[in-house]
């Protein structure tokens, strides 16, 4: 579900990077929904990740805790959804 465009630019952009923080965007202030941006996120994330072997560490960066609990959820829930 991830976005043409975002993808290629994000697999040019990190290829031989060993860190990635993944920022959600507009998320507070701006008021754009924090599911919608979770699920992006995670989404665009787990199905890139495998072919960004350089990477070694990983940060979502939030802006509330209520996010991360969100975040957490969404990973945890989707993770399950994978391996059934």
């Amino acid at each position: 579900m991830a976005l043409g465009l975002s993808n290629l630019t994000l697999k040019n952009t990190i290829q031989e990077q060993l860190s990635l923080a993944f920022p959600s965007i507009s998320t507070g202030i701006f008021g754009y929904p924090p599911e919608n941006a979770a699920r992006i996120a995670l989404n665009t994330v787990t199905d890139e990740l495998p072919e960004l072997s350089s990477i070694h560490y990983l940060r979502f960066v939030l802006y509330s805790t209520a996010e991360l609990y969100l975040y957490e959820q969404l990973f945890t829930s989707e993770s399950r959804k994978k391996k059934s």
